[in-house]
């Protein structure tokens, strides 16, 4: 919820005032808040790792034995947040741009 919080927090911030560029950084910093949120809290819920800054390194870096390294799924992550993020905004692009005119109203006949 945190990591929610944040990034909700982020896009009100940017709402309206950004372009493309702005809105894939906003984006990148996103998955980089919900990567550090997300490893924190599990250090810490996690008897596993060790609380120490170590252990906190492990929980940001190689993860759990047995698992992935965390970074390899914060990569994936950040690739389709990215991925969405352009897609997204190519669609409302592409929609304004095509949108139907507007109709006419009909006339009644002449009588």
């Amino acid at each position: 919820y945190v990591a929610l919080a944040l990034i909700t927090g982020l896009g009100f911030m940017l709402r309206g005032r950004v372009g493309f560029a702005g809105l894939l950084t906003g984006s990148f910093i996103g998955s980089v808040i919900f990567y550090f949120v997300t490893n924190t809290g599990s250090w810490l819920a996690e008897p596993v790792y060790a609380k120490t800054a170590a252990g906190w390194l492990q929980a940001m870096t190689v993860g759990l034995p047995g698992f992935p390294p965390t970074w390899w799924f914060y990569r994936h992550t950040m690739i389709s947040d990215l991925l969405f993020t352009a897609i997204f905004v190519a669609c409302v692009r592409l929609g304004s741009r095509a949108e139907a005119p507007a109709l006419e109203p009909r006339r009644a006949p002449a009588a």
